[in-house]
């Protein structure tokens, strides 16, 4: 979920970086491609990837392979999003650069990144990096991701042998679902499992090895994200209106049992109302690329038109509002707001009931 909120590291987000050591990769020429409309790509390749097509931004070796992934090396651009790796690599190295000066970089030098919350999304074609069922209880995207202090948040990678005929493929593919809005299955939902599904193409060997280490609902971020800007007013006594002033949003209301009491999902909108809102409940707003916006009890629950005759207790993380209530004979009241609670007019506890505002 840091990966989603945390907006003060986002500026990273429009940088992409590509790690590859084969002299016949070509497709890495995208590097300067910008398919996204906003996103830069840099490369590092071994000294044996020289040709024209294919020049990296500097050498792929040991010590720029960790740079890079901690603070972005030299390049001068800051860190980077999404990483993309191609060499000869094991359980537990990664190469750096292994085809022609055979370098790697051990999975215990993962522990050692310190790019922070600047979470990355990690591909790799190589072999068995994400091996984590072996002897060694352990395997290089395992370290990559259970990093406290640095790695990131998705690894796809290969349990078995990788081949350098399948890498353009699933670099492109991971392109293409990520960076372009029609064709792929993502289908505008850009989570990760949509995305893995596109790079998991090819025989049913091919399938099986590549996998993906990573919460599957996860949002693949494809650009530094906007914010929302929503207002919740009362449409009615037991209504609400959700404006998020934006297009192509999903709005959700979720009562605080966990759904049981009260659910709805508005999808593709930017304002609704919510109708016979009898119950305190949580609102989120999504869409792509914007920081997701969460209010705990709808901010405001307005507690409208009632008459209680039994026991009730109205809990709301943000505010409740009173009006027009009464409270009967016999009948207990409770008030429990994280925020302010306000009585308006029209309240009235009878003689016999009890009103507690906590």
């Amino acid at each position: 979920m840091n990966y989603e909120t945390n907006y003060i590291f986002y500026n990273y987000l429009d940088r992409d970086l590509l790690l590859w050591n084969w002299t016949n990769f070509k497709e890495c020429d995208c590097k300067n491609a910008d398919c996204s409309g906003s996103t830069t790509r840099y490369g590092i390749s071994g000294s044996d990837c020289s040709n024209g097509n294919i020049n990296g931004d500097i050498e792929f070796n040991h010590d720029n392979f960790l740079s890079c992934l901690s603070t972005g090396a030299g390049l001068g651009v800051g860190k980077f999003h999404f990483i993309y790796h191609l060499d000869h690599s094991g359980t537990m190295n990664l190469g750096s650069s292994f085809k022609d000066k055979g370098l790697v970089v051990n999975a215990l030098k993962m522990d050692e990144l310190t790019n922070g919350d600047s979470y990355q999304i990690f591909l790799s074609s190589g072999c068995h990096p994400a091996d984590f069922h072996n002897s060694n209880g352990s395997c290089v995207a395992k370290n990559y991701l259970m990093h406290p202090n640095g790695g990131g948040v998705t690894f796809i990678g290969n349990t078995d042998v990788g081949w350098q005929s399948e890498a353009t493929g699933q670099l492109q593919n991971f392109l293409d679902a990520v960076y372009s809005t029609t064709g792929y299955p993502s289908l505008g939902r850009y989570d990760i499992a949509s995305v893995y599904q596109k790079v998991c193409t090819g025989t049913a060997s091919q399938r099986w090895r590549l996998h993906l280490l990573s919460d599957p609902e996860m949002q693949v971020w494809t650009n530094v994200p906007d914010m929302f800007n929503v207002t919740v007013s009362p449409a009615s006594s037991s209504s609400i209106t959700v404006n998020t002033g934006v297009t192509g949003c999903t709005i959700a209301l979720t009562s605080l049992d966990y759904g049981q009491s009260y659910f709805e999902v508005a999808h593709d909108v930017s304002s609704y109302t919510f109708s016979n809102v009898t119950v305190p409940c949580n609102l989120t707003v999504t869409k792509h690329n914007y920081i997701p916006y969460a209010a705990c009890g709808t901010s405001v629950y307005y507690l409208t038109d009632q008459t209680v005759i039994t026991n009730t207790v109205v809990e709301n993380c943000g505010d409740i509002s009173v009006d027009n209530v009464s409270v009967e004979n016999g009948a207990n009241l409770i008030l429990d707001a994280n925020g302010t609670t306000t009585i308006n007019s029209n309240f009235e506890v009878q003689p016999g009931s009890e009103l507690e505002i906590r």
